[in-house]
């Protein structure tokens, strides 16, 4: 019978906390692990490599990296352009904070007889951004399907930003960033 007191009390006091007190909507934003201050409407990019001007560029939220490349002034005489023809998606979306390097023909991502397979540079790098099922198998600790859940979250959040947004994939986390932190760029 006490027991019974008690939740009667507890139903009571509920009861009377939603007439009472008031009413709060909530809203869910989707953030992605990404902080932008899109009320500003402006964005920076950073544009290196083999382009005419290389440098920071402000741009509108929204803008492409077609956008940018041509603020940038074009590619350089010296551009890998079948690099960019294979790995770089003029279309897709720049964000905030954002680094673009085309590579020189032959130079840091060396001539295809020097490339291997995949978007690694020389130093065996994989880009989180442009690396392939089977390059981020590569990785310590990544499996296929961990592989696929990095290339879904790419794909969902227009590319990573920094190397450390990886641990917003689920199941990698401190220890697994750490085995992987030096072999990994965007």
């Amino acid at each position: 019978m006490g027991l019974g007191l008690i939740f009667l009390a507890v139903g009571i006091g509920m009861e009377y906390r939603m007439k009472v007190a008031p009413k709060t909507e909530v809203e869910i934003i989707k953030n992605e692990g990404r902080v932008m201050d899109e009320s500003r409407g402006k964005i920076l990019v950073d544009v290196g490599g083999a382009v005419e001007k290389p440098g920071v560029y402000e741009l509108e939220v929204g803008a492409r990296i077609k956008d940018v490349l041509v603020m940038a002034g074009g590619l350089s005489a010296k551009a890998d352009r079948e690099w960019v023809e294979k790995n770089l998606n003029q279309a897709g979306e720049v964000w905030d904070e954002m680094k673009i390097y085309v590579p020189e023909l032959g130079g840091v991502l060396g001539d295809s007889s020097k490339r291997s397979s995949s978007n690694q540079t020389i130093s065996n790098m994989i880009n989180l951004n442009t690396a392939s099922q089977g390059e981020l198998e590569e990785l310590p600790g990544i499996g296929p399907a961990m592989a696929g859940r990095i290339i879904e979250y790419r794909e969902a959040n227009s590319g990573f930003r920094n190397v450390e947004e990886v641990k917003l994939v689920k199941g990698i986390g401190d220890k697994l960033f750490e085995k992987m932190k030096d072999k990994i760029s965007i």
